[in-house]
């Protein structure tokens, strides 16, 4: 109730009132903010004992945390919250003993609540005594540290795992520790492995950890069982490579879990199997006990998955090591095999393995002693001895990066000389110290051979040219494409393909290049003319690419001739716009006789229609709403028709301002229809205003249309991609059926009967042609009965702003 003041409480004395009545009545408000206080916290279990210890009041944040109600606890003793092993060890009695010697005492340890589960606790209780210093019962203050508890046990449990597994010797090793690790860190009492074998079936290891020994029987006895796939624990996970639970494995048949009996005489209850993963196949096989029966725990099955985790990466490295004593088998026969000489070189320089093809470059037969990093001289272009400093085995040792393209000449104890391209790389040990160098060499006569027939069969033109654009190499398709011979053209400005119009911009682009590294065109593909020897321009495809060869910059150029491309896309375009201006004329042709037919079917109505029958009014009826139905064809084939012709240049258009304009085209359709459109801000597009503004007509007034029974609901959204913007319309209609999906964009095709209110099968046509007039696509998702969702690509504005 409210005073008259209206603040909820009555007079308020002064604060030097002695009025006894007065005083009582403030101690009671501040008793009842101080209880409402309580009552609102959530976080915390607050509730009061009295002296022995029995509960006296309970707030939100107990019944949230201990789960009992007010009625279910209050009158029992505290000690209901505490484990049966707390219980008998006296721990709540003892807490009160503190609280009474001490003024308070703060306590952590595991609660139970009224379902039976278990959570870590930190308990504060402390005493509360009257004026008189009499004990008067205790307040207890209880907060879930659980997630607290857990997240430290499994960082401690995932760090002894990992120091165990980083120390184990063996894989048997590692097993045994994550065995230990996990059943010291958690509820589980015994632990043991069991191995996937070849004929597919999990036997147990000899490996195990059981914290009593009067487990060990339950240990031994398993040995004598094997388990197929979907048997037992093991067979379970071995078949689903996922963890087990078994809540009591005694309670269940030997069916489904064979040891059935000897668990039970064991007493070991809750059963949990976890696979060991190894590139993703059931390597290993952890088993674990515990004597209580429990109903699954996914945390406890998560915190085990992630500590067994790290052993599946000890058993991929002792799986590894076997691949890799393969791999080196194959690798001595790769290295043979080779077509280019491989030599494994020390840190000092010695030669540790060099294959046939090397000693043959060297000129050396295989059985010889083979040359180490001095003996291996090289010969630059003036046929001067490149010191030693500079060669690939000194520049790896020096520098610790590997060496690519390193050209040189070598010469043969007979006193042949060839040149060698070499590639170079170091191979460290796990310190970052130089421990071998690989030298990769790679006779470039040879090369060159093996490079000139592929250029004579390329039908393109590839022109290598240096940094001054003069043309270094050339292959013979040049005389094909430009009609020039190839030594025509070697010594020549590149400049002498092109239209002179082309030229001087040539010369600016690779200046620009060579002083910025900036490009001003595309290097992947452009298209450019090109100037034959005759004279005559060709359209060519241009691409072009750096490379650097012994220091100096080059630039090759691939240039094939689209002729024939061009042309098949002039005719194209030509047969498309004879198409466009054949379904012009025709549809202009054929307004004339179709408004003769209308005009005479009105004339006949108005004269006759008194004198014409019911079936004779019906098939008037039937001929004028042909006659219309025409109409809208015609009129929507002009319109089709025109889009290449008639549309206006592409210029920066706001959909916003389109969307406004054809809302209010349709506005008494979707008043009609109770529809609602909702739109995002919509972007600044590069369009033409009127066709777009078809496009969203088109769509909106389908969306409407084809709602079903419900009031229409249409969204409008955009996404930007690139440089485009992705527009979609969706609805929560009738939708398509998938096999009609293909259809729908094609002229003259509806989906929907006149009498269903079908339109003439121009609409989404057009707007496919709309949308392709601005380099765009559209696509269509539909589900019958689930709706439909058009989207559409736009090119952005400039300014890509919505």
């Amino acid at each position: 109730m409210t005073n008259g003041n209206g603040n909820g409480h009555g007079p308020r004395a002064s604060p030097g009132s002695s009025d006894p009545s007065t005083r009582e009545r403030t101690n009671e408000d501040r008793d009842y903010q101080f209880r409402a206080l309580v009552e609102a916290v959530e976080e915390y279990a607050i509730f009061r004992l009295d002296p022995e210890g029995t509960v006296v009041s309970w707030n939100t944040g107990a019944e949230r945390i201990k789960g009992y109600s007010a009625a279910e606890i209050v009158g029992r003793h505290f000690s209901t919250f505490y484990t049966d092993d707390d219980r008998a060890a006296g721990v709540p009695e003892r807490n009160l003993a503190a609280a009474v010697d001490n003024g308070s005492v703060e306590d952590e340890g595991w609660r139970v609540r009224a379902d039976g589960s278990r959570f870590w606790a930190n308990v504060t209780i402390t005493a509360i005594r009257g004026d008189d210093g009499d004990l008067e019962g205790f307040a207890k203050v209880t907060r879930d540290m659980t997630d607290r508890k857990r997240a430290e046990e499994e960082h401690q449990l995932h760090v002894s795992v990992s120091h165990s597994l980083a120390e184990a010797a063996s894989l048997e090793e590692g097993l045994l520790a994550v065995l230990e690790e996990v059943c010291q860190w958690t509820d589980w009492e015994v632990g043991q492995a069991w191995l996937p074998t070849d004929d597919g079936v999990a036997k147990k290891l000899p490996i195990s950890y059981v914290q009593s020994d009067d487990f060990a029987p339950f240990v031994d006895e398993s040995s004598v069982f094997a388990f197929e796939p979907g048997e037992g624990i093991p067979g379970r996970v071995l078949d689903a490579a996922e963890s087990v639970w078994f809540p009591d494995v005694t309670a269940v048949s030997e069916e489904i879990y064979p040891r059935t009996a000897l668990a039970a005489e064991m007493g070991v209850k809750a059963g949990l199997g976890v696979p060991v993963l190894a590139d993703g196949d059931v390597a290993v096989i952890l088993e674990f006990y515990m004597t209580e029966r429990r109903e699954m725990d996914d945390r406890l099955v998560e915190v085990v998955s992630a500590a067994t985790a790290d052993l599946g990466g000890l058993v991929s490295r002792r799986q590894a090591e076997d691949e890799l004593d393969r791999e080196r088998q194959l690798l001595g026969e790769m290295m043979e095999a080779a077509p280019v000489g491989i030599s494994v070189l020390s840190a000092d320089g010695d030669v540790q393995r060099m294959n046939e093809r090397a000693a043959v470059l060297h000129g050396r037969p295989a059985n010889a002693e083979q040359p180490d990093a001095d003996s291996r001289t090289y010969y630059d272009e003036e046929g001067s001895l490149v010191p030693f400093e500079e060669r690939p085995f000194a520049l790896v040792r020096e520098t610790g990066e590997p060496l690519y393209d390193w050209t040189a000449q070598i010469e043969h104890p007979d006193g042949q000389r060839k040149w060698l391209s070499v590639d170079a790389a170091p191979i460290e040990t796990d310190d970052g110290e130089l421990d071998r160098v690989v030298l990769i060499e790679e006779d470039l006569s040879e090369l060159g051979e093996r490079y000139r027939a592929i250029m004579e069969a390329i039908n393109d033109v590839i022109v290598t040219i240096d940094e001054t654009s003069t043309i270094r190499s050339v292959n013979p398709a040049v005389e094909d494409v430009f009609g020039y011979g190839r030594g025509d053209l070697i010594g020549e400005p590149l400049t002498r393909l092109m239209p002179e119009e082309y030229r001087e911009k040539h010369h600016a682009a690779i200046s620009r290049y060579l002083e910025t590294g900036d490009q001003t065109l595309d290097w992947e593909y452009l298209e450019l003319p090109g100037l034959r020897a005759d004279g005559t321009e060709i359209p060519l495809a241009v691409s072009f690419s750096e490379i650097r060869y012994r220091g100096e910059r080059y630039f090759t150029g691939v240039l094939r001739d689209i002729s024939e491309r061009k042309a098949y896309q002039r005719r194209i375009e030509e047969s498309n716009e004879r198409l466009e201006q054949f379904a012009y004329a025709a549809s202009h042709d054929l307004q004339e006789p179709l408004r003769m037919v209308s005009s005479y079917l009105q004339l006949i109505e108005r004269r006759y229609g008194d004198d014409l029958d019911a079936d004779g009014q019906e098939f008037l009826d039937y001929a004028v709403d042909g006659a219309e139905r025409m109409r809208d064809m015609i009129d929507g084939l002009l319109e089709y028709s025109r889009v290449e012709t008639r549309g206006d240049p592409l210029e920066p258009v706001e959909l916003d301002a389109v969307l406004a304009d054809v809302r209010d085209d349709l506005q008494v359709k979707i008043r009609e229809h109770d529809a609602e459109i909702t739109a995002e801000s919509l972007p600044r597009v590069e369009g033409d205003s009127d066709q777009l503004r078809q496009v969203f007509q088109n769509l909106l007034d389908n969306a409407v249309e084809y709602s079903g029974d419900e009031p229409p609901r249409v969204r409008i959204e955009a996404e930007r991609s690139g440089d485009e913007w992705v527009l979609s319309v969706s609805d929560e209609g009738v939708g398509i059926e998938s096999g009609d999906v293909d259809r729908i964009f094609e002229v003259f095709q509806s989906l929907h009967t006149p009498e269903e209110g079908g339109g003439t099968g121009i609409g989404l046509a057009l707007v496919k042609r709309i949308v392709e007039r601005h380099g765009g696509e559209i696509r269509v998702d539909s589900e019958p009965s689930e709706g439909t969702t058009f989207s559409f690509t736009l090119p952005a504005a400039d300014d890509g702003e919505r």
